[in-house]
């Protein structure tokens, strides 16, 4: 795994596992978030999105999180692994719910510049929608442009915490591996 798309509903955890991912498998990631959004919380127009995104694909290895359909197709060409974060909708609005108190006020880590935290009717309804809306669209890109990736469709915690479990026996056996042929 040296090229991963991190996609799924809003507050399903996709930045936390990507954050995971990097300190098991020692890669940077580009949350899109932080690279789309500009500071005072103004989101970039999509026609700018692939052009901001054709860069970092450039580099030999990345974990990129965020839906973000303008680049989507640019970035699972390029993927060697998706990983499709399915969860209800329902645990979905209650991690936004818990991400407001969390962060009110403040700018999420993984957020572009001076963009606090907030909540608002809009953000509810996206989410509350993505199955209707955004999700059919999602699967419609894997089917057409995630071919060459191995994709992994993760419908709740325990097959995130079970995945990254798996992860992390692989990369310690790899560091294994190396060590005793160096030895």
């Amino acid at each position: 795994m040296d090229r991963i798309v991190i996609i799924g509903c809003s507050a399903g955890g996709k930045s936390t596992i990507a954050r995971e991912l990097s300190q098991i498998l020692g890669i940077d990631v580009i949350h899109l978030d932080k690279v789309l959004w500009k500071p005072g919380c103004r989101l970039s127009h999509p026609e700018e999105e692939p052009e901001a995104v054709r860069e970092l694909l450039a580099r030999p290895r990345w974990i990129m999180d965020g839906n973000y359909t303008a680049s989507l197709a640019m970035r699972l060409a390029e993927a060697d692994t998706v990983v499709f974060i399915d969860f209800p909708r329902l645990r979905c609005l209650m991690r936004a719910i818990k991400r407001l108190f969390q962060f009110r006020g403040k700018t999420r880590p993984d957020m572009g510049a001076n963009c606090p935290e907030k909540l608002n009717l809009d953000f509810l309804n996206w989410i509350w929608n993505y199955p209707r809306t955004e999700r059919p669209q999602l699967l419609r890109h894997l089917r057409e442009h995630g071919s060459r990736a191995t994709i992994l469709q993760l419908r709740k915690p325990a097959d995130v915490e079970r995945w990254l479990d798996e992860v992390r026996r692989s990369a310690r056996t790899e560091r294994e591996s190396h060590v005793a042929r160096a030895g």
